[in-house]
């Protein structure tokens, strides 16, 4: 029999299917390639390093930047502090060197840096009134009795002064706390003319009628010295209650009331 000659369609179809079959192997062929890279890179490739970050910027302060400075002590008022006595050019810090200056205070510890000034003055200032630190500076101070009367403080904080018509800020005060003394820091304000770094600290002795001032004019040591201040002893604790009255624990008792914040029986201030 003769081989029956394929019509136009089943030639048509045949084509069609030998292209799907090339597409799909194109694909397949792709798709393993792909694959076979992608794997290949997982496996043989190495990360890039990444760059460590570095530090933020420190101060690192090895030490006590005061330990080698000089140790002013006085005994008779109770009280320390330390100095660079090698900056100093001219030395009086010793209480064999009390005297009385033109304005009646008692000096007690200079260290003298020409032309700059002092670095640190100590003074023995006479209290009677009994006044607390920011009443005696306005009363007394050389810096706040110098200022005209358009001169006020706001909060006891920041102070001005009425210059050509404007209020400037000529000094500011913080509130300071040693051991149990309150006292008050007073420095030049944003404002003030030829600030040059100067600081002073008013703080009651914890002898009677007695305020410390402490006057620094040297820019970037003030903190320093008035840090090492403190002192002498232990201040005497506060009492954490009120005194209990003796007939409250005795037979018959009194008729006194007690309250919440008394002491206990045999409890001691």
């Amino acid at each position: 029999m003769e081989d029956a000659i394929p019509t136009a369609s089943v030639i048509q179809t045949q084509k069609t299917n030998w292209l799907l079959f090339l597409v799909v192997g194109i694909v397949i062929l792709g798709i393993g390639i792909w694959i076979g890279l992608f794997l290949g890179k997982r496996l043989y490739s190495k990360p890039l390093p990444q760059p460590t970050p570095l530090p933020a910027e420190t101060l690192v302060m090895e030490g006590d930047p005061t330990a080698n400075w000089k140790v002013y002590t006085n005994s008779k008022y109770g009280f320390q502090l330390k100095f660079p006595d090698d900056e100093c050019k001219d030395e009086k810090y010793t209480s064999i060197n009390e005297y009385v200056d033109k304005q009646g205070k008692y000096i007690v510890g200079i260290c003298f840096k020409s032309p700059h000034g002092y670095i640190v003055q100590i003074n023995l200032l006479n209290n009677s009134g009994g006044l607390s630190p920011f009443e005696y500076l306005k009363k007394f101070d050389d810096t706040f009795v110098g200022w005209t009367s358009d001169f006020k403080c706001v909060d006891n904080r920041e102070c001005y002064e009425k210059i050509h018509g404007v209020y400037k800020n000529v000094l500011n005060i913080e509130e300071i706390k040693i051991d149990t003394q309150v006292g008050v820091k007073i420095k030049p304000g944003k404002d003030f003319p030829g600030a040059d770094g100067w600081q002073e600290i008013y703080i009651p002795s914890r002898q009677e009628k007695v305020m410390l001032n402490i006057r620094s004019e040297e820019y970037g040591l003030s903190d320093q010295i008035f840090s090492t201040f403190k002192f002498e002893g232990q201040a005497a604790p506060a009492p954490t209650c009120k005194p209990r009255p003796a007939c409250l624990d005795t037979t018959p008792r009194c008729m006194i009331a007690e309250t919440s914040d008394m002491c206990l029986p045999n409890q001691k201030l």
